[in-house]
Parts: C-alpha cells; structure tokens; sequence
C-alpha cells in the first residue's frame, strides 16, 4: 500500500509539472497565448466570476492580436485605447443578463429575450488555427478573425456590465465594440462562419440597442442588415452548425419587426 501510494503520489507530481509546462510552452506564443486568454475570459464571463477580471483577459487578448498583425488596424487600435471595466465599475457577478428569462420558447418571456426583444448573449470561445492551417499564410489570415471575436466578446461584456449596472458608459461602450467587430468581420465579406456569426448577432445586438436608446431608423436598419444576413446562411440546417435552436429562433422573431417602428418603443 505504501508503495502504490508513493507511485500515485510520484505520477500526480509529474503530471502536474508536465500540465505547468505545457501552459509556459504555449504561453511563450503570442498566438496561443491570445487563444488562451480570450477563452479564460468567455468561463470568466460565464460563470460567477468578476467582470473586470475577464476585461483585463480580453484586453490582453487584443494585445497580441495586435502585436501579431504586421500593419496596424484602426479597429482595434481604437478599442485598446479605453481602460476595460474596473471592479469598481462593475457589478455584482452574475450568470446573464437581468430580466430575461429561460424558457425555451421564442416569446416575449423566453430565453434571451429583455423587453420582447431578442439578445444574443453568448461569448465565443477560439480555436486553435494551426490545426488545419495548411501553410503559414492560413494562419496569419486567422488573426482577423481573432479581433473581431474578441471585439465581439468585449462588447458582450460591455453590455451586459451595462444591463446590470444601468450605466451608459458601458452601454455606449458596448455598442462602439459591437460596430467595430461588425464592421472587422464584414470588411472581408463575412464568408467564413466565424465573421458570419459575429456579423448577424452584431447586427442583432446593435438593434437591441438602439431599441433600447429610441434610435428608431437605426432599429429598422440593424435588423434589415441581421434579416440580410440571416438569408445567406444557407439551409436551416446549416444554421444549426453555427447557432443553438433558442438563437435562430430569437433572430428570426426580431426579423419580423424590421421596418415596423415609427415611434418611439417607449412610448
């Protein structure tokens, strides 16, 4: 028993230092080392842990993108530019957004849905591009992807710092980050599902917030823009790759309000 118990005990240690070192061999690559820290920051924001700790993770993230990309891009330049959520801005952690509830069915009191209007809520975790790069160009052609995934995220977390606190710093906040990650996304046509995906919730997003600011024209065109895009995603199967059943059927909902506002939705 004792020398079971010291050989179980000699593994745990090796295993430890080989997890220890695996972690400093990837974190020595800028590239694997912005993978990992965008997907800290997607538990972070997803579970019960502090805004402000997955903001300095995106932060970090968007750093290397940065540094990684041989010109600069104003897009992320701009985002860099503005300090990420303080812990004494933000809120009190939470799982998701107040006020939405979680049935499953596309109503005004379904999931995802504040104020009878569908918010996309989920952060994106990256993959790693060396898995089925076939040359070095590959993976230099996913690094723009990687921005507009972690612009995306920011502008998630933004948002829903903006939902629980009431400020509207983080909600102006939210929707700089969501143009930005619309406008990287779709800057190279938006054909690989990734850009795709983050071009059609940030369309929707953008929508909920002029929703909620009373911005009526930019209401109707958001949700035109998300109806468009939407429309190019092939069969309803191939939306069921990118998107859960709960999100297809939340656009589709706010797609039938496009062009329907002409006042105010306070009113």
């Amino acid at each position: 028993d004792t020398t079971y118990s010291f050989v179980k005990g000699k593994q745990h240690i090796i295993h430890t230092l080989q997890k220890k070192f695996v972690t400093q061999i990837l974190t020595m690559n800028p590239l694997f080392e912005t993978l990992l820290l965008n997907n800290e920051a997607v538990l972070l924001f997803h579970s019960n842990e502090c805004l402000s700790r997955a903001a300095d993770a995106y932060q970090k993230s968007l750093c290397n993108v940065r540094n990684l990309l041989q010109e600069k891009n104003p897009l992320i330049e701009s985002a860099l530019e503005h300090s990420p959520i303080s812990p004494s801005d933000q809120a009190r952690c939470h799982h998701s957004f107040p006020n939405v509830e979680s049935s499953t069915s596309p109503s005004s009191s379904s999931k995802g849905f504040h104020d009878n209007f569908y918010l996309f809520q989920r952060a994106l975790f990256l993959n790693d591009p060396t898995a089925d790069a076939s040359s070095p160009q590959e993976i230099f052609n996913a690094l723009p992807i990687f921005g507009s995934v972690v612009l995306f995220n920011t502008a998630i977390l933004h948002h829903k710092n903006a939902a629980l606190t009431g400020q509207s710093s983080s909600l102006d906040r939210a929707q700089q980050l969501y143009k930005a990650s619309l406008q990287l996304a779709t800057s190279r046509g938006a054909t690989n599902p990734t850009d795709w995906l983050i071009a059609v919730a940030a369309s929707n997003n953008l929508a909920q917030i002029a929703h909620e600011k009373g911005l009526i024209e930019e209401i109707n065109e958001r949700l035109h823009d998300m109806t468009f895009l939407l429309s190019r995603g092939g069969s309803l199967e191939q939306l069921h790759c990118i998107f859960a059943v709960e999100e297809i059927q939340g656009f589709v909902s706010n797609s039938t309000m496009a062009g329907k506002f002409t006042s105010s939705p306070a009113a």
